[in-house]
């Protein structure tokens, strides 16, 4: 196993551990992570087949708890996201892909979190339809969903099986489209099956962590990480490199 798997593969189980206790940013972060070795045309499917089966486990350890009436209405927005959002993949070059990516994870880890969302009707179908496209690009887009769930109400069994069921799907037809443009990810599938393996122990390791470690210490030094390395992808994009 060469260096560069072993970092990523170190990476998906502290990123998954990571999600585990603090319950977000894992996937972000990881994002940010694999950046550093791949182009945005590898990275982003790559990205999202891991996340897809995260989510996936998460979603059938919970499936009971499954909000359909939200879960249903997404998935179709999702469907019609993917196929607004593979235009602007087909147009985006690479050093526009590395800017979005860093510009909007420095948002997300930044701005404000808002407590409620808006009431609009038909949200949730539009809510899929506009992460599902902008995840084609932007690669995660979890930090947009948590408001409007939170808005509704649900229980956290509900939020967490919802909230994964609807990734799921956004991580599926992600992978798809760039299966349909060409990208192939068997080259990688022994460093997929360990960053797989890496992100369901770092999943159980975050739940042992839970309320044994500082909070506010962990989510300084993750908003310090990401800082660094968004940052960086945006500089690298800006100078063509």
């Amino acid at each position: 196993m060469d260096s560069q798997s072993i970092i990523l593969i170190t990476a998906a189980f502290l990123t998954a551990t990571l999600s585990g206790f603090l319950g977000m940013g894992g996937g972000i972060l990881l994002l940010t992570i694999m950046a550093a070795y791949f182009p945005p045309a590898v990275l982003i499917p790559l990205h999202g087949a891991v996340q897809l089966v995260s989510n996936s486990v998460r979603l059938a350890m919970n499936w009971r708890h499954v909000a359909w009436t939200i879960l249903l209405p997404m998935t179709a927005g999702s469907v019609v996201g993917v196929i607004l959002g593979a235009r602007l993949v087909l147009k985006l070059p690479d050093a526009g892909y590395q800017l979005a990516m860093g510009v909007f994870i420095l948002l997300m880890t930044w701005l404000p979190k808002f407590k409620s969302a808006p009431a609009v009707p038909g949200k949730f179908f539009w809510l899929g339809g506009i992460s599902t496209a902008l995840s084609l690009i932007v690669g995660a887009t979890g930090p947009l969903l948590a408001p409007f769930f939170l808005k509704e109400g649900l229980k956290k069994e509900t939020i967490i099986a919802t909230k994964a069921g609807g990734q799921a799907v956004t991580h599926l037809l992600k992978v798809g489209v760039f299966s349909l443009l060409g990208v192939q990810l068997v080259e990688h599938a022994a460093l997929f099956a360990g960053m797989v393996v890496a992100v369901t122990v770092g999943t159980a390791c975050g739940k042992l962590l839970l309320g044994r470690v500082s909070e506010r210490l962990f989510i300084i030094l993750f908003k310090v990480l990401i800082t660094v390395l968004a940052g960086r992808m945006v500089v690298l994009s800006l100078l063509g490199a």
